[in-house]
């Protein structure tokens, strides 16, 4: 690749959106130089510290370290030298469900485990560290402070937001007061919960110039995109996310498409990284998780799509068909009847056992299905078993209620058979 040609193509990507094609027009208000704080912004990076402090102490910090690794050290790649003291930019995985990222203003950048479970390669990922990046290079937090001193603006928040709003993020609920009048709360609300479009679009299209640049396959960045408006776990929906509508997710992909095109006439785009490969078993382990998690949230379809990929991804991972397993089980009556829910559970954990005789988890579940499903016999020995290899399981007291249910259960049928064997002499 021809360093010059790639600076040029670059500069070219960063032309402002009415020059280009597509009849857009939106004007993003990003600063990406120095900005000296205000007297009223000085408390909004403290805040955000004090919010990431607040997510380590609580353990919402996801702790795989070659997950976290990864994240780093391509949000790294990405990162421009900070043009300001209070910024630094470091890189954490928050373990939730939900697909989202954000940008602190003081350079932190998060992302959630859904998020990364929802990705395909490490381009794509980088379009995403780069595009909130993009966030906190260009101030855009700080800039939508300054610019809620306007009545109208802050009005615009708040009717967004109504007068409070609480933000649940890696498990840590929020509650932001949006009544005592415009301050860092809504901005924060909005860090959170995406920007409006220009500066959403005015990220996407620095990301796009980042992502080049580290080396990565920009024809990735707008798959991004398109897998965000799928939602959760390829999950087709037609709600809007943090970040964006459906449409709107679409048709900035449509607008990264125009921009990547223009880059390939000048960059050999064949000699960028995808690193799918790489990525794969990386998003396995957080799949996996995830699904966990979404069942969880009681959001079973979600995991259900999710896990029917890691069962797909690897045939032979016992966990994965543990997972389906579990989501099925969780459908409720409008997925599938409880008769289909209950069979395609029970297919799930016995094959889970086959890979896997010890996963205890897997004999819990089976056995609450086969009682379900009227076989009391056998849903007492899959249940003793999992006592049996989990002495300390923390649902003991209500496993033993089943049990001792089943057995009480089982006597009385018994004692029914004998009697009626005994008419019958």
């Amino acid at each position: 690749m021809k360093q010059r040609s790639l600076e040029r193509s670059l500069r070219l990507l960063l032309l402002p959106l009415a020059l280009l094609p597509g009849g857009l027009r939106a004007q993003g208000t990003g600063v990406y130089g120095e900005l000296p704080l205000k007297e009223r912004e000085v408390h909004l990076v403290e805040s955000a510290a004090g919010l990431a402090e607040q997510f380590g102490r609580r353990g919402y910090l996801h702790p795989d370290p070659a997950l976290g690794e990864l994240v780093r050290r391509i949000g790294r790649r990405l990162a421009p030298p900070p043009s300001d003291p209070y910024i630094e930019y470091r890189f954490h995985v928050l373990r939730d469900p939900l697909p989202n990222a954000f940008a602190l203003p003081d350079g932190q950048v998060f992302v959630n485990t859904g998020m990364l479970a929802s990705l395909e390669n490490e381009a794509q990922l980088a379009t995403l560290l780069a595009h909130e990046i993009a966030h906190a290079a260009g101030h855009h937090t700080i800039q939508l402070l300054r610019a809620s001193r306007s009545s109208l603006v802050a009005g615009s928040i708040a009717r967004s937001y109504g007068a409070s709003v609480a933000l649940s993020v890696g498990g840590l609920e929020l509650e932001l007061d949006l009544g005592s009048g415009p301050g860092p709360e809504p901005v924060f609300a909005t860090a959170v919960m995406g920007y409006d479009r220009s500066l959403e679009e005015e990220a996407d299209r620095h990301a796009v110039a980042s992502v080049a640049e580290a080396g990565y396959d920009v024809r990735e960045s707008p798959r991004l995109f398109e897998v965000l408006a799928l939602g959760s776990a390829g999950e087709p929906s037609a709600a809007a996310t943090e970040w964006g509508s459906p449409p709107q997710l679409r048709d900035r992909a449509r607008t990264l498409r125009e921009v990547v095109a223009r880059l390939g006439e000048t960059t050999d785009l064949e000699a960028l990284t995808v690193g799918r490969e790489a990525y794969r078993p990386l998003r396995h382990a957080v799949g996996l998780l995830t699904a966990e998690d979404l069942i969880r949230a009681e959001r079973p379809r979600a995991a259900a799509l999710l896990a029917w990929w890691l069962v797909a991804d690897d045939d032979r991972d016992a966990r994965a068909h543990y997972a389906l397993a579990e989501a099925l089980r969780a459908l409720g009556p409008e997925e599938a009847t409880r008769e289909e829910s209950l069979a395609g559970a029970r297919e799930e954990y016995e094959r889970a056992l086959q890979l896997d005789p010890g996963l205890a988890l897997a004999r819990r579940g089976l056995g609450l299905v086969l009682f379900e499903q009227g076989e009391s016999r056998g849903a007492g020995r899959e249940l003793l078993s999992y006592l049996r290899s989990r002495p300390d399981a923390d649902d003991k007291a209500p496993i033993l209620e089943r049990i001792e249910a089943i057995t009480a259960d089982l006597r009385t049928a018994e004692g029914e058979d004998r009697n009626d064997h005994a008419k019958n002499q």
